[in-house]
């Protein structure tokens, strides 16, 4: 550390942090490091230790079982704010993440009241300086309200992409760089890795975010549909049409994003109307006259777009307009150090969904993930895991909740013996059990 920064002793420190009311540290397992004494004189009444030291070295869910500490764990929330009663005094905390590096090494919890008597000058003040400056209290609550039903509305955003490796890193270095760029954008990645995440992400951090963000999956359309639900149509274009007419996914995502998913299965004969629209600008109904556009243009691609091109099976010349700014997803196999967060996550949702309490998996089971190859990248991980949480009956999947993971060929690698066969279950675990 920079010494020009950090000018404190070690004792000076340990006496700043004596001092803060409310303070608790614990570890990513929720180990408690440190305690204040005040903490510890209410925290210990209620679990009945005989003293503050053995408090120490015990997890925060059998010392201290109300402190939101524990949803930050199990959330990986990066930081929030607390509210919750100990010995009927109530508590408004602040909680953080501490960061080691790239690294998630424990929580910092501290109250940011004293007592009850501090809360409530506390909220005395703020009433005071509201009328003092003629402010509507409520005004600025409906404008935190306005901002936080359009977050909710987005289906993703940037703090979705899961993960400490590098390689997820850079991806999100990139994208804050690139997103408020109005360039076409190709993202290609193998099935699960999370392109229409990372479209979501682009959108959301872009100066479009207000307007709308449009999917159309180019693999789910009729061939001979395509157009009208690329452009719409103008009302009597052909026998069939709509009175009125339709607007189109280019019309519907104005001054937005329109998301191409899976480009490569794009019809041949519509790919040069999609070149004209990106080199042009413009656009016309089935049956209309032609208008300008502003829409951003986002597309993916399971399938290595330049490869399709030398095959004769996507134009060369459209190729060059999508691939304007190209990003690429890592798969799994490259940055397996991201699986403990993201079956964390995922764990943690299905806790929800299922209602139930299972608080992670066997040492086992990870050497296992560790292994496996994850040819369906995070969805086929996600899948795994909400497989298992529907056959695990204890609070945390063992190798036996697995089921059918390895048991339908999909064949994994432990130091390079290859498990595909009918129930190979047994001998990863034996395996498993001599490296452990």
């Amino acid at each position: 550390m920079d010494d020009k920064k950090f000018q404190l002793t070690l004792d000076e420190c340990r006496l700043i942090l004596e001092n803060i009311i409310g303070l608790v540290v614990v570890d990513m397992d929720g180990t408690i490091k440190f305690m204040t004494e005040d903490l510890q004189e209410r925290v210990t009444a209620i679990s009945g230790e005989s003293s503050f030291d053995s408090v120490i070295g015990k997890n925060i869910r059998d010392v201290h079982p109300s402190s939101k500490v524990i949803d930050m764990l199990e959330n990986g929330t990066d930081n929030d704010i607390g509210i919750y009663t100990t010995m009927g005094i109530i508590n408004v905390s602040r909680m953080k993440t501490i960061h080691k590096g790239k690294k998630s090494i424990g929580v910092i919890d501290f109250d940011v009241f004293y007592n009850t008597q501090d809360l409530k000058n506390a909220l005395d003040k703020l009433s005071g300086f509201v009328k003092e400056n003629n402010m509507d209290l409520s005004d600025s609550l409906d404008l935190f309200n306005v901002k936080d039903n359009r977050l909710r509305k987005m289906k993703y955003t940037i703090s979705d992409i899961l993960g400490e490796s590098s390689a997820i890193d850079d991806l999100k270095k990139r994208l804050f760089h690139m997103a408020d760029s109005d360039s076409t954008v190709l993202i290609e990645a193998e099935t699960g890795c999370g392109k229409e995440l990372v479209a979501h992400a682009i959108h959301n951090l872009s100066k479009r975010r207000k307007n709308p963000m449009i999917e159309i999956n180019c693999a789910a359309i009729p061939e001979n549909l395509f157009e009208a639900e690329l452009f719409g149509y103008e009302e009597g274009s052909f026998t069939g049409a709509k009175r009125g007419g339709k607007e189109g996914k280019l019309e519907l995502a104005e001054k937005g994003t329109l998301f191409l998913d899976e480009v490569d299965k794009m019809p041949y004969n519509m790919q040069p109307k999609l070149l004209r629209v990106l080199q042009e600008k413009e656009f016309s109904r089935i049956g209309g006259k032609m208008k300008k556009m502003d829409v951003r243009i986002i597309a993916a691609s399971n399938r290595n777009l330049l490869s399709l091109v030398r095959e004769g099976k996507f134009r060369e010349d459209l190729y060059y307009r999508l691939n304007i700014i190209r990003m690429s997803i890592p798969p799994l196999r490259e940055r397996k150090e991201d699986i403990p967060i993201l079956v964390r996550q995922e764990i943690n949702e299905m806790n929800r969904k299922l209602n139930k309490n299972i608080n992670g998996i066997s040492p086992q089971v990870m050497r296992l993930f560790n292994n496996y190859s994850w040819p369906g990248n995070v969805r086929e991980l996600k899948n795994i895991i909400e497989r298992a949480m529907n056959m695990c009956l204890g609070n945390r999947i063992e190798l036996n909740d697995l089921g059918d993971f390895v048991d339908e060929g999909f064949g994994f690698e432990i130091d390079g013996n290859l498990f595909s066969e009918k129930d190979p279950l047994e001998k990863a675990r034996r395996l498993l059990n001599k490296k452990s």
